[in-house]
Formats: structure tokens, sequence, C-alpha cells
């Protein structure tokens, strides 16, 4: 007779607000088996380099061919030179994909993130970030609105791991490059991590909680 503890694997995929189906967040946790064990939180993202423009859009507009350039090709290039004599380099909305998760998801991301967290707190603002560690590239966690009007977002970014080797840090460019990176990052969170993650979450929601109620009261009046 097995008179193993009982444990289950949980799993949630969390979608973009974009709703784009190359910004999915997979989060698995596992709960431990004894009190050795450590609370791990597994998370997973697509990764696809949006860079991938050859030809013009069919529109003519100022405004188009300026997204075109942004998202040629050739800015492969710039991005791994850039890598290569600076690896502390941060590259907005990252060098593969990002994604902001949506607003009815972030109780749940709250929920994932307090079993590993617990119930501490921790003071965040706008400018926090966290970084966590993948295999060959890292994720940066934000927080960022498009615009004052718009609502706060929480969202995640894939940059090249930081303080690498020369040698590395060329092979890694020039996998970039060649699109020869993995389709998907791979990290887990630790309790640190969690617990800034976690404050993070909370506070886009009780921002966008706010805003919410003065627009309410802004209608009435």
């Amino acid at each position: 007779m097995n008179n193993e503890k009982e444990y289950d694997m949980r799993d949630v995929y969390l979608g973009c607000e974009c709703m784009g189906l190359d910004h999915v967040t997979h989060l698995i946790y596992w709960p431990p088996k004894d009190e050795d064990d450590d609370n791990e939180l597994f998370f997973t993202v697509a990764a696809k380099n949006y860079r991938d423009k050859i030809f013009p859009y069919l529109s003519i507009s100022p405004y188009d061919f300026k997204e075109y350039l942004r998202y040629h090709f050739f800015n492969r290039f710039g991005v791994a030179l850039a890598y290569l004599f600076n690896s502390h380099h941060v590259h907005k909305w990252g060098i593969l994909s990002s994604s902001d998760f949506r607003q009815k998801d972030l109780p749940t991301l709250i929920e994932y993130l307090s079993w590993v967290a617990g119930d501490s707190e921790e003071t965040v603002d706008e400018n926090t970030t966290v970084w966590l560690r993948g295999h060959r590239f890292n994720l940066r966690m934000t927080i960022d609105r498009y615009d004052k009007d718009m609502p706060w977002e929480l969202g995640w970014e894939i940059q090249f791991k930081q303080g690498k080797s020369l040698w590395r840090r060329l092979k890694n460019g020039w996998r970039y490059i060649w699109g020869l990176a993995s389709d998907e990052v791979h990290t887990i969170v630790t309790e640190k991590e969690a617990k800034t993650m976690k404050a993070m979450a909370e506070w886009v929601k009780k921002k966008n909680e706010e805003l919410t109620e003065d627009e309410q009261k802004e209608s009435k009046s």
C-alpha cells in the first residue's frame, strides 16, 4: 500500500492582451512532497522572433513604413551586435516575444505566485523589474502602460542572458540572427522572485481598480 502523501501538479495557460497565440504563458506548480522539498513554479513562455519582415507592407503611410523597418529581418544584426559589445543592454519589447497579462488573469497569476511566495508583502512601484533566468535567454518582468489614460499592465519580455563570455555572446547572437533559438523559454520562479512578482501583480490590479472607480465617478458627474 502506498502511504505517500498525495500531491497534484497544477498548471494554467495565461494569454496576452493582444490575444496572440505566440504570447502565451504556461505556469506549472509542483507542491512539495515533504518539508525538505521546495515549492517550484515553472514559468514557460513562447519565444518567437518578431523581426521577420522582408517585404514592406502594401500601405505606404509613414507610420506603416516605420513599423516595417522596426520589424525588418536585418534588425536582428543590430540586436546581436549590441549584445556582443554590452551583454547588459536591454532592448525595449525584448529581443523575442513579449507579452502583457490580461487584467482578468491577474488573480490567477497572484494565486500561483502565492503558493511559492506565501503571504509576505513587498513594496513595489512602476519602476520595479524582476529578472527570471533561463537557459539561453532571460525573462524581464516589468510594469508599464502605453498612455496615461490606458490601464497599467504587467508583462514579460525575452532578453539575452547577461554577463556571458565574449564567445558565448557571439554564439547566442549568431543563433538569434538565423532563428536557431528555442521556441520556448523555461524558467523556475524562486521564492524571492515570486514575492516581488506577486507584489507587482497586486500593484497593477489595485491601480487599475482605482482607475475604473475614477472613470465611473466621472461618468456619473
